[in-house]
């Protein structure tokens, strides 16, 4: 379910991320508010870490109660 909701935001993200992308490859400058959105809002790497850390719990669970805040937050972002 968390895999679905990840797959999700990555495909919104994709044109947007690969524009950017191409850009900077071209030693172009995009804007800082492009530039806040690929490190923070575009970057889904935080969220892939806590699909990895619940995949790896023996009980999904208990995984999610093990969870900071911040990674509360990103399943309930998740979830459809």
């Amino acid at each position: 379910m968390l895999k679905k909701g990840l797959s999700k935001i990555t495909q919104g993200f994709k044109v947007r991320r690969d524009k950017l992308n191409a850009k900077l490859a071209r030693k172009e400058s995009i804007s800082s508010s492009d530039e806040y959105w690929l490190d923070h809002e575009g970057n889904t790497v935080d969220e892939q870490c806590v699909i990895d850390n619940l995949e790896a719990a023996s009980d999904y669970e208990r995984g999610v109660e093990r969870l900071d805040r911040s990674g509360k937050a990103i399943v309930t972002k998740l979830r459809p």
